[in-house]
């Protein structure tokens, strides 16, 4: 026997047992019920209304983005800042190039 949750797109509860005539199972079905699995709805969620100004001047509706540049990384700190420290300085680069052939006959092998 299913249960459907009482907030869509939560908990199902499901109980296993051998089947009796008084079980009724409450699985969604259809597109209009598909609302109530996370996810599986067919109907988009929300769509964006432009005034008809602004449509007028574009023609087709644009793609709208939140942001235009891309998210700075979130500063190292501790041990992983040490290492990134480690991995720009001039030592481990000369290190790589000295040791690159190594592991490349490595790799071969």
């Amino acid at each position: 026997m299913t249960q459907r949750p009482v907030i869509a797109g939560h908990q199902w509860e499901v109980f296993l047992a051998k089947r009796i005539r008084d079980m009724v199972d409450q699985f969604p079905l259809g597109p209009d019920e598909a609302e109530w699995v996370c996810g599986a709805s067919a109907k988009p969620i929300a769509e964006v209304r432009l005034p008809s100004e602004i449509l007028a001047k574009v023609g087709k509706p644009p793609v709208l983005r939140v942001g235009s540049k891309r998210p700075e990384l979130p500063r190292l700190f501790g041990a992983l800042a040490e290492v990134d420290r480690m991995k720009r300085s001039w030592a481990w680069k000369i290190g790589c190039a000295l040791t690159s052939p190594v592991r490349l006959v490595r790799r071969l092998f």
